[in-house]
C-alpha cells in the first residue's frame, strides 16, 4: 500500500491498489482507461508500451491487476508479415483500445499506413484472457463503404451491435449487425439479426446506445428513438436544422441519458461547430439548445445527476465544459477538473500529476503512479464544489408535472370565467373546445 510520500485519498470512500509484481505495461505510462458497463472490469492502454492490461474489481472500489496482452501478441500474424517494413518505418501503425465488455472482450481500432498510400483502418475484437481474436462470421463477403468506418457498441448483456454501412445496388445503406452473446462459441461469433436503417444521405447518422436504444437522424433534423431489439418506435426529437451539419457531415455524435432517464442530451460536431440539444424524455420537449463555433474535438459526455446540481460535462482534450442542462448558455470551462475536485474533497494538493481520469456514475477513476484510484463523491461535495470553487449558483428548477399544469390552468379558469362565459361555453350550438395534447 502507499507510504507517507505517496498520494492518498479519503479512507472512507475509496481504495487504492498498488501493483507490486507483474508490473502492468512494464512500468510505462498509462494513456487510456475504459470500464465495462457493469463497472466490474477495467482495461488500460499504454501507447508507449503498446499493451493492454485488464483489472478485476474485487469489491465496490478495489481493483486487482489480472491480465496483460501486447499488441504484437494479438496481431502476431500482421507483425510477422510486415516485420521488415515496420523496422524500416515504411509502415506505421496506430492501435487504440476502444472498449471492454463485462466478459473481458476488448475492441481495438487498428490503423496502418504505408508511405505514399492511404491508411487502412480495421476494428477487431479479442478475448483478453486467451489472447485470441473473435471471428465475426456474418461479415464475410460483404461490400463495405470506404468512407464510413464501422462503429461498435457493447451492451450490458455483452451483446454486440456493429454499425457498418453496406453497398447495395449502387447505394450505401446504414446497416446494423446484432451479435447476441449466446451465439459466441469457441471464438466464432455469428450475427442472426440485421437492421437496415435507410440509405446514407437521407440518413445523416445512426447510433445505438449501451442501454439498447437506437437513434436515427435524418436530413431534416428529425431524430427517432427505437428499441434496438424489438424494433418498436418509442419517441422522436426535432433538432434545430442547420445547413452546416448537412453540408459538411458529422465528425462526432454523442447521445446520453442522465441517471434516472429523465433527460436526454445529443451533441453533434461538424466542421468547426458544436451543436448541443437537451430534451425532457417524458414527452420529448426541448429544454435547451446551443450551437457555437468550437475548434476543439469533443471526446465524450457525462451527466452528473444531483438534482439542483445536475450538470452536463463535455470533455475536450485540454479542458472540460460544465453546462447547466436546463440552460446550456450557462457554461463554466475548467482545466484539471478532477485534480481540483479531489483536492477539495480530501483537503490535499496531491493530485496535480495524475496521468488521466474518467468520471462515471458519480465516481472518479484516476490513474496515478501505476495504481488505480477510485473516489466516490456525494451530492453535498459536488454542490459545495460548484458553489464555493466554481461560483456556479444555478439551481435546477424542476418542470411541473402534467397534473400540476392542469390544476394551474383550471384555477385560472375558475377565477376568471364568469356566469355569462359559462353559458356561452355550454351552448349546444358552439363547437366543443379543442382538447390540447399538453394536458390530456
Amino acid at each position: 500500500m502507499s507510504n507517507e510520500n505517496q498520494p492518498s485519498l479519503s479512507s472512507n470512500s475509496n481504495h487504492v491498489v498498488e501493483i507490486t509484481k507483474n508490473e502492468p505495461h512494464n512500468g510505462k505510462k498509462i494513456s487510456k482507461i475504459v470500464l465495462s458497463l457493469n463497472m466490474r472490469y477495467a482495461a488500460t492502454w499504454s501507447k508507449k508500451d503498446q499493451s493492454i492490461c485488464g483489472w478485476q474489481i474485487i469489491d465496490d472500489f478495489a481493483f486487482e491487476f489480472e491480465y496483460s496482452a501486447g499488441i504484437q501478441e494479438l496481431y502476431e500474424e500482421f507483425y510477422s508479415k510486415h516485420s521488415k517494413a515496420l523496422s524500416n518505418k515504411e509502415l506505421i501503425v496506430h492501435p487504440q483500445l476502444e472498449a471492454i465488455s463485462n466478459n473481458k472482450l476488448v475492441v481495438i481500432n487498428f490503423v496502418s499506413k504505408f508511405k505514399k498510400e492511404t491508411e487502412e483502418v480495421s476494428k477487431n475484437i479479442f478475448d483478453l484472457v486467451k489472447k485470441k481474436e473473435i471471428k465475426l462470421e456474418s461479415l464475410e463477403n460483404l461490400i463495405f463503404s470506404d468512407f464510413h468506418l464501422p462503429f461498435y457498441v457493447i451492451n450490458n448483456k455483452d451483446d454486440l451491435a456493429i454499425h457498418m454501412p453496406i453497398k447495395s445496388f449502387n447505394k450505401i445503406h446504414a446497416t446494423i449487425f446484432i451479435f447476441y452473446s449466446k451465439d459466441l462459441h469457441d471464438h466464432y461469433w455469428q450475427s442472426k439479426k440485421t437492421i437496415n436503417c435507410g440509405t446514407m444521405g437521407e440518413i445523416r447518422a445512426y447510433h445505438s446506445t449501451d442501454n439498447g436504444k437506437l437513434f436515427i437522424l435524418d436530413a431534416c433534423g428529425l431524430l427517432t428513438q427505437w428499441d434496438l431489439y424489438t424494433l418498436r418506435f418509442e419517441k422522436q426529437y426535432q433538432l434545430e436544422w442547420d445547413k452546416i451539419w448537412i453540408t459538411y457531415g458529422l465528425e462526432e455524435k454523442f447521445y446520453i441519458f442522465n441517471n434516472n432517464f429523465t433527460l436526454f442530451a445529443i451533441c453533434l460536431q461538424a466542421f468547426d461547430y458544436l451543436f448541443i440539444n437537451v430534451y425532457l424524455t417524458e414527452n420529448a420537449i426541448p429544454l435547451s439548445c446551443k450551437y457555437e463555433r468550437h475548434n476543439n474535438r469533443l471526446s465524450h459526455l457525462e451527466f452528473i445527476s444531483f438534482d439542483e446540481g445536475e450538470r452536463l460535462l463535455l470533455f475536450f482534450e485540454d479542458m472540460i465544459e460544465i453546462r447547466d442542462p436546463y440552460c446550456l448558455d450557462h457554461c463554466i470551462k475548467v482545466s484539471n477538473l478532477c485534480e481540483k475536485f479531489l483536492a477539495e474533497i480530501n483537503g490535499k494538493e496531491n493530485m496535480q500529476n495524475a496521468d488521466l481520469y474518467i468520471i462515471r456514475n458519480e465516481n472518479m477513476y484516476i490513474i496515478l503512479e501505476g495504481r488505480i484510484f477510485v473516489q466516490k463523491f456525494s451530492k453535498k461535495q459536488w454542490i459545495d464544489f460548484l458553489r464555493n470553487k466554481l461560483h456556479d449558483y444555478n439551481e435546477i428548477k424542476f418542470l411541473p408535472s402534467k397534473l400540476q399544469i392542469k390544476k394551474f390552468l383550471q384555477g385560472i379558469l375558475d377565477e376568471n370565467i364568469n356566469k355569462s362565459d359559462n353559458e356561452f361555453i355550454n351552448r349546444k350550438d358552439v363547437e366543443k373546445p379543442y382538447k390540447g395534447l399538453l394536458i390530456e
